[in-house]
């Protein structure tokens, strides 16, 4: 928390509002529990707590325009969620923080490359490359093989959830583009 600095908009408050969102979308939005498994749930909640970690409250464009040490850094790419990413992982490699230091690789892995495709997911300059990407994946869905299935309604309570066939869920690439689309939903609020 005391890594989130005290400006207007990318602040602690922030963090927990878009942690709040994250979840609501993972549990409310129908991704439990046939989609978003513990692991998976693990990798969004700190996502969500790290999207802006030690953000300067500037936005890309102005720190490669200024060329910024972090734009230099990072090579005028997504400087700032780099940031919040490396931070993260440095934090995340020492002994008091290192929650997952037991965990088998493969658990390892997959946290990590969830939160960096989430993270990177945030980048505004990213937006239209990733909706247009997530857009043309939904379509494929609704026009695909029907064995691949179309999205189904179903009924849930007073509410109506849509959710994908089983062998959708399976495509990590699939589940990885609506993870960051959910964190990129929580973090606009």
């Amino acid at each position: 928390e005391e890594l989130y600095p005290d400006n207007p908009y990318h602040n602690r408050t922030h963090a927990a509002d878009v942690l709040q969102t994250m979840h609501v979308i993972l549990v409310q939005g129908g991704m439990v529990p046939h989609y978003a498994d513990p692991l998976t749930h693990l990798a969004c909640y700190l996502a969500a707590c790290v999207h802006d970690l030690e953000h300067v409250g500037l936005t890309n464009d102005y720190l490669v325009n200024t060329q910024d040490s972090l734009a230099l850094i990072y090579n005028d790419r997504s400087p700032m969620e780099n940031h919040h990413l490396a931070t993260t992982f440095q934090l995340l490699a020492q002994e008091p923080y290192n929650f997952l230091a037991r965990a088998a690789p493969k658990v390892k892995e997959t946290v990590r490359r969830l939160v960096i495709s989430m993270v990177l997911a945030t980048d505004m300059k990213q937006h239209f490359t990733q909706m247009s990407l997530f857009k043309a994946k939904c379509h494929a869905v609704d026009e695909g093989p029907s064995d691949m299935g179309s999205p189904r309604t179903s009924h849930s309570g007073d509410s109506l959830s849509t959710t994908l066939s089983p062998m959708l869920l399976a495509d990590d690439e699939i589940k990885t583009l609506v993870l960051a689309v959910g964190l990129k939903c929580a973090d606009l609020g």
